[in-house]
């Protein structure tokens, strides 16, 4: 156990809510134990708070913009998608955040009240060094 494996997977959660912590707990060994990188998708949907800790947690994990404006426009209280975005790089950091479109636009991110440092790492950075790009 220990190893590293050299790949990333995207954890795209379709699950109903009482199967969540069994979800949570298996993602949280393999980030732990296997060291697998592990981007949650949509910044995690209808369950961003469990998984920005989860990001917040394990320097292995991370969150992607897609379709942020679908589940944004549908919360209760509605949220706005650069508050989404600015509060998960608050808390897991910009370093923990990938673009990503289905929905979200790079303009979506440029309009931030974030650094210009901080919108290249969502935009294109963080995207290069998870997987080995060369830029």
């Amino acid at each position: 156990m220990g190893q590293k494996i050299k790949c990333a997977i995207v954890a795209h959660f379709i699950f109903c809510e009482s199967r969540l912590r069994y979800i949570l707990e298996d993602t949280s060994s393999l980030a732990r134990v296997l060291k697998l990188k592990i981007v949650f998708a949509h910044c995690g949907g209808d369950f961003y708070r469990e998984l920005l800790c989860l990001t917040e947690r394990f320097e292995n994990a991370y969150l992607d913009t897609a379709w942020l404006r679908h589940y944004a426009e549908r919360a209760f209280p509605t949220v706005d998608i650069h508050d989404w975005i600015e509060h998960a790089v608050k808390i897991a950091g910009s370093e923990k955040i990938l673009f990503a479109g289905e929905g979200t636009l790079p303009g979506d991110i440029r309009q931030c009240r974030l650094t210009d440092e901080q919108k290249e790492n969502i935009l294109w950075r963080n995207a290069a060094k998870l997987y080995k790009l060369k830029v």
